[in-house]
Order: structure tokens, then C-alpha cells, then sequence
């Protein structure tokens, strides 16, 4: 039966559920509680998206109030949570309402084509568990449901559920949250995994731009020295020689260096206390004087490079 869920799947309201079923206990009236969760919804969003999600939770919630028609109301307390309160009913007899919804909701077809929506139900009426607080009726209910959610699903569960089926629903549960903690383990062992060899391939790259600029820097000493040693025997065509290869240096330097070697050049202070045969004249001096500094440094921005 398709059902327009826009205009007929009402907006969670589980205060009002509060309130109804708190005047009925005041009042010392007969009531059960039943707690309705849907089996596999979450596929249903999940797989087939909102919109299918929002038709299954409209024609869910027709079923369920055409179960109990004449007999209580339904509410809907959060995304595919229901509850229905069935005045003068005792647990026994909402037992075989809640076996109705359940059998009708089974009997929906699958949605999005492929995913089963069944339904997980927990029954408590006041003639079997005596109290004075709404909320904890309301919670017995909802410890029952989830006996029939980790048993089997598909079910109901009236109170008090039995020792055999606590124990099995608490056995499956604790599988399964052993399955979710392995779960999350290995999806930390792939994410730690893939982090390393992220890592490991930017120390790589790292490691040969660093040989690329080693290797570069070296040509430009090895360059420097011929141009050095043709000005230590005053060969004036090696000075603009120098200024070119300065140039040159400058620019790779600027263009080709990342920031975040945090390598910076020291500027050591070179003395020149014995000029090279052949330096007479004094601009011949500062050429040689300014060489050497130059090359100092690229010695060092090697050095610190390392391997």
C-alpha cells in the first residue's frame, strides 16, 4: 500500500507519548506500551537515499496504525522509532496486537528493490510490571525490543523476557561489538598503513630533489672554480664570466628551492691573507675575494643538504 509520506509520517514527538501515557499511570488505568524499531532501515537510506527512506517510513507507519486501529494510538519518538500505547490492554493482549504489526509489516515488499524491512517490538503493560513513572515503562519496553532486535529481529518480545533470551541477545551483542572494535582496528591499521607510505613517498621525493639540487649546485662550483682560477691569473674576460655565473646561481636558487628545506645560507667572513699570483689590480681583488665567498656558501648549502 503506498502511502504519501510527506503528508502522512508525522514529525517525532516523544513528549507527547510521555505525557499520554503519565495521565493514564495517574489515573491507575490499564495500559501496555509497545516499542516499535525497524530491521535494516538503515540500508534503506544508506543504498536508496532519503527519499525511499521517507516512502518506507510512511507506509511502515500506515501498517501500524491500521494494527492497532480502534484500540490506541501510535507515535512516532524518532527516526524509525514508534511506540503505541493500548489502553485497558493487558501485556497479553497487546502481545497479539504487536504480533499483527509485526506480520503486516513483514508482509511489505522489499524497498528500493532489494532491502527487507521487518520490524523489532518489545510489549510491557502495567498489569505485569507496576510502576508510577512513565519513562521507566517506556524503557521497559524499549529493553525488550532490543531483546527481540539482538535475538533474532523480526520479532516480539513481551516483559519480563526470559533468562535464555537475555542471555543470547547479550551474547550476539557482544559478537558484534567485538566485530565492530576488529573492524575499526583494521580501518586504523589501513589508514596508519597509508599514511606511512605517503610518507614514505614524499621523504623519496624529497630525497632526490635534494640530489637534484646537490647535483646542480655542484656543476655551478665546479663551474665557478674554472672561472676562479682564470681569475686568479687576472683573465679579465673571466670577471664577466663571474657575473654571468652569479646571475645563474641567483636564479636556480630563487626559482628551484623549496621553503620548507629550512636550509639558509651562512655567511662566513673570508679572509684573504695570500692573494693568488697575478692579482696586481684592486678589482681584480674584490672579484676573487667575492668568488671565494660565493663558493664558500654553496660548499656549505651542500653540506647541510646532506644525503
Amino acid at each position: 500500500m503506498g502511502v504519501d509520506a510527506a503528508t502522512t509520517l508525522p514529525e517525532p514527538n516523544k513528549e507527547s507519548l510521555s505525557s499520554d501515557l503519565a495521565k493514564h499511570i495517574s489515573e491507575k488505568k490499564l495500559i501496555s506500551v509497545l516499542y516499535v524499531d525497524l530491521d535494516n532501515f538503515k540500508e534503506v537510506n544508506d543504498q536508496h537515499g532519503h527519499l525511499e527512506g521517507d516512502k518506507c517510513l510512511a507506509e511502515v507507519f500506515a501498517r501500524l496504525s491500521s494494527a492497532v486501529s480502534g484500540k490506541g494510538t501510535i507515535y512516532r519518538i524518532g527516526g524509525d522509532e514508534f511506540c503505541a500505547l493500548l489502553p485497558n490492554c493487558s501485556s497479553t493482549e497487546a502481545s497479539v496486537i504487536a504480533e499483527r504489526m509485526r506480520l503486516s509489516v513483514n508482509a511489505l515488499g522489499s524497498f528500493g528493490g532489494t532491502t527487507k524491512v521487518t520490524t523489532s517490538i518489545g510489549v510491557v503493560g502495567t498489569d505485569v510490571l507496576s510502576v508510577t513513572d512513565s519513562e521507566k515503562l517506556i524503557r521497559a519496553a524499549d529493553t525488550v525490543m532490543y531483546i527481540s532486535k539482538w535475538t533474532t529481529k523480526n520479532r516480539v518480545t513481551t516483559w519480563p523476557p526470559s533468562e535464555a533470551d537475555q542471555q543470547s541477545a547479550k551474547d550476539k551483542r557482544e559478537r558484534a561489538i567485538d566485530r565492530q572494535r576488529l573492524v575499526s582496528i583494521e580501518e586504523k591499521l589501513q589508514s596508519l598503513q597509508s599514511q606511512q607510505r605517503q610518507s614514505t613517498e614524499k621523504d623519496e621525493k624529497e630525497r632526490q630533489k635534494k640530489s637534484e639540487v646537490r647535483h646542480k649546485l655542484a656543476d655551478f662550483l665546479s663551474g665557478g672554480q674554472e672561472i676562479a682560477d682564470r681569475i686568479a691569473y687576472n683573465n679579465t674576460q673571466a670577471a664577466t664570466e663571474k657575473g654571468q655565473w652569479e646571475q645563474r646561481v641567483g636564479r636556480y636558487l630563487s626559482e628551484n628551492l623549496d621553503q620548507s628545506y629550512e636550509v639558509r645560507f651562512r655567511n662566513p667572513s673570508h679572509e684573504i691573507t695570500l692573494l693568488p699570483r697575478g692579482l696586481l689590480s684592486t678589482p681584480m681583488q674584490e672579484f676573487w675575494s667575492n668568488m671565494k665567498s660565493k663558493m664558500a656558501m654553496l660548499h656549505d648549502f651542500i653540506s647541510e643538504l646532506g644525503d
